[in-house]
């Protein structure tokens, strides 16, 4: 999680940014997704089962699960309900670890007397007056919890039994919010869908964490 945390730290100045005066939530996602899906895929659905180790009868996971199909439908790919109605068969699944207590340290500014400065009065007769500003910096400490979560998703074409597309994508904030989350993170997996993608992708949610 090393180069993630890096790019993390490079995008939290624009990431805040992007949610000043609103409550929001900022999620930075890097993904890495390969595709084998043709071009001319014919009929083009998708049946959405649970992954490994997923409990696929949990309220959060089918409202999780509607979302992904909302977003494969808006890239021309069709949810069905039967396997045997799906072109391609596709495996869902996304986890969130306990969390790691992370201890950082910024920069605070001390003002005081910078110097002073004459003005000339009426009388002919001046008057000093002092000139405020940072006369030097204090170091503060936070620390906060941060939670890594991991998203899968893999699709196997049924008539060819060969998997045509494998997508991972982590993320790590303070947010433990997995239903604001995962839907932020489904976004940046399929913003080229079918096509590959490899990078970061940061994205927001007007629901705050």
């Amino acid at each position: 999680m090393t180069m993630l945390r890096k790019w993390v730290a490079r995008l939290t100045l624009v990431a805040v940014s992007a949610c000043t005066l609103a409550a929001c939530t900022v999620v930075n996602t890097q993904v890495d997704a390969y595709s084998a899906i043709p071009a001319d895929l014919s009929p083009r659905t998708v049946y959405i089962a649970p992954g490994p180790a997923m409990n696929g009868n949990t309220l959060a996971f089918q409202q999780n699960a509607a979302h992904l199909g909302g977003l494969l439908l808006g890239k021309g790919f069709t949810p069905v309900t039967s396997p045997g109605a799906a072109r391609l068969l596709a495996s869902f699944s996304y986890d969130i670890d306990a969390g790691r207590r992370v201890t950082t340290q910024y920069s605070v500014p001390e003002h005081g007397i910078v110097g002073y400065r004459h003005i000339r009065l009426e009388n002919g007769k001046t008057r000093r007056e002092p000139v405020f500003g940072v006369i030097g910096y204090s170091l503060e400490t936070r620390t906060v919890t941060v939670y890594g979560r991991t998203l899968l998703l893999d699709m196997t074409d049924r008539q060819t039994g060969r998997p045509v597309f494998h997508a991972l994508a982590v993320s790590e904030d303070t947010c433990t919010s997995l239903a604001i989350v995962i839907p932020i993170m489904l976004k940046g997996v399929l913003a080229d869908f079918p096509a590959a993608r490899s990078g970061g992708t940061t994205r927001s949610s007007d629901q705050s964490c």
